[in-house]
């Protein structure tokens, strides 16, 4: 009876054994979301857009004991691989089960890929190219003198279908003149980042190097301005006061036209307020007006810095009447 029993449990368990054994060989089909990346191959320089991990779900056939193992190694990371480019069209099909079969993970798991979902995706794809552009300075409209870059041009690379414009321009380093720092004429050395110009965008483009030296000399900032209708003052010595009355001719009460040069910020001040800033008028003696003159030089007052480029009357003409006493 024991014997029997003895018997009867070896044969339970191995009978276990073997249902066990195909239960872990019993193949499953499922889905599996995973991401994929298309990435630009390490041997060529490529935009590839778009260039980010897409989601795509695959159906795998995998024995019950093997299919969990390779769900957890497949959520771990991004699948990546490399883009399988040869020229051509910028319109790049890509097959996904291609690329994922490639992938030893189901091997590894004795899996089979049976389809992919979305089956494929479509890339732009443009080879990258360099270019030598010059390098200009950009002093925001002011003028500099013996202007200089160290190095004249630099490497820009950048997507192919941009290149031929690109060899038409120049790259860009700005530096602002009026600043305190470049006080004097110098000349002046300043290290600035290289730019490009504003209709190239700077996504997947690269500048070699990326700075510049920049020298160059300081002008006398200057700037011209035309004053209009200022009224000419008479000035007369204090003991002539009230003996004469001074009528300068009808075309002669205002200068009608004052042109002036001079630095650029004290112009800006005339030109807001010219009244306050430029004084305009004739200066008599006493022995001018005995005689008295029938004209008279037209006499300016000016800021500093300020010299006149011309002048629509330089002498004004005068009646110069003395006034009888009772």
């Amino acid at each position: 009876m024991r014997k029997k029993l003895e018997v009867y449990l070896i044969v339970t368990l191995f009978t276990l054994l073997i249902w066990l054994l195909a239960e872990q060989n019993n193949v499953v089909r499922e889905q599996i979301q995973i991401s994929v990346w298309i990435k630009s191959p390490a041997s060529q320089r490529l935009v590839i857009e778009p260039d980010t991990p897409r989601t795509v779900t695959v159906l795998v056939s995998c024995s019950t004991g093997q299919i969990a193992g390779l769900k957890e190694r497949l959520k771990q990371q991004v699948r990546e691989f490399e883009l399988e480019y040869d020229g051509g069209a910028s319109q790049h099909p890509v097959v996904y089960t291609r690329y994922l079969e490639r992938d030893d993970v189901f091997e590894q798991f004795g899996a089979t890929i049976e389809s992919v979902e979305p089956p494929t995706l479509s890339l732009e794809v443009e080879p990258l190219v360099q270019v030598t552009m010059k390098v200009a300075i950009d002093s925001g409209g002011v003028e500099i003198a013996e202007p200089g870059t160290d190095p004249g041009q630099a490497t820009v690379e950048l997507p192919s279908s941009a290149a031929p414009q690109a060899k038409e321009e120049s790259l860009i380093v700005r530096i602002d003149p009026t600043a305190p720092k470049y006080a004097g004429e110098g000349p002046h050395t300043e290290v600035v980042e290289i730019e490009l110009p504003l209709q190239f965008s700077p996504h997947n483009v690269t500048i070699t190097p990326r700075t510049a030296a920049v020298t160059f000399k300081v002008r006398e900032l200057t700037s011209d301005l035309e004053v209009k209708s200022i009224p000419i003052n008479t000035r007369i010595h204090m003991s002539a006061v009230g003996r004469f009355t001074i009528e300068p001719a009808e075309n002669d009460r205002v200068l009608r036209s004052l042109k002036l040069t001079g630095p650029r910020q004290v112009m800006q001040n005339i030109r807001e307020a010219p009244l306050a800033s430029v004084t305009a008028y004739i200066a008599l003696t006493l022995a001018q007006l005995e005689a008295p003159v029938t004209a008279a030089p037209v006499l300016l007052t000016l800021p500093p810095g300020v010299k006149v480029a011309d002048q629509s009357q330089t002498d004004i003409e005068l009646t110069i009447t003395e006034i009888e006493s009772n």
